[in-house]
């Protein structure tokens, strides 16, 4: 008896740890995924509802600090802790805001995941959108890893990368308004 409760737990301990087990890049990528296609597909939630849910998903899916320094470029360096801070807070409800009205657009669309490569801890998914009308668009997402858990930074679509497109635009309004001048067009951004 005691050799077969003593086994029972074992295996009880085993499947608790490979379920604690950290999940790979593609695993992270996929359920972030399936969490926004459920949430816009629940016919049970309001519009509102489901942009907060998708916010909330957002927020965990993404290293924000990582990002934010990324699109900052050479103007992380010169900007002080609290300033970069508060950037930061900024660009992150902005970009919530954006992809959350982006998503509540989803229309059936397919995703097919193809590959992902580790090198030097970062990572990479590569997969495929598949249109309602059959068009195929390449994407990639890179995450970074952070105690044992991987987070997305960027995302490419037809190559085309997220965090250098918006370091271009913070570059371009800070060469024309300054740091504060950025501040002040998120802020309005935001509201």
């Amino acid at each position: 008896m005691r050799k077969a409760v003593a086994l029972l737990l074992a295996l009880l301990f085993m499947s608790v740890c490979q379920a604690s087990a950290a999940l790979s890049p593609l695993e992270v990528v996929k359920t972030h995924i399936d969490k926004v296609i459920t949430t816009v597909t629940n016919k049970k939630l309001s519009t509102k509802e489901k942009t907060e849910k998708i916010k909330n998903i957002l927020d965990k899916a993404i290293d924000w600090p990582y990002v934010a320094k990324l699109v900052l470029g050479v103007h992380y360096k010169k900007v002080k802790p609290d300033e970069f801070k508060h950037f930061q807070q900024l660009f992150k409800e902005f970009i919530k805001k954006v992809y959350a009205r982006k998503f509540l657009k989803y229309s059936g669309e397919k995703i097919v995941y193809k590959k992902e490569s580790i090198q030097d801890g970062i990572a990479t998914v590569d997969m495929t959108l598949i249109t309602t009308k059959g068009q195929k668009i390449p994407i990639t997402c890179r995450l970074s890893q952070h105690s044992g858990e991987w987070f997305i930074y960027d995302v490419l679509i037809e190559g085309i990368s997220m965090v250098n497109n918006y370091r271009i635009q913070i570059n371009r309004i800070i060469a024309r308004k300054g740091f504060k001048g950025l501040i002040r067009i998120l802020e309005k951004k935001v509201k």
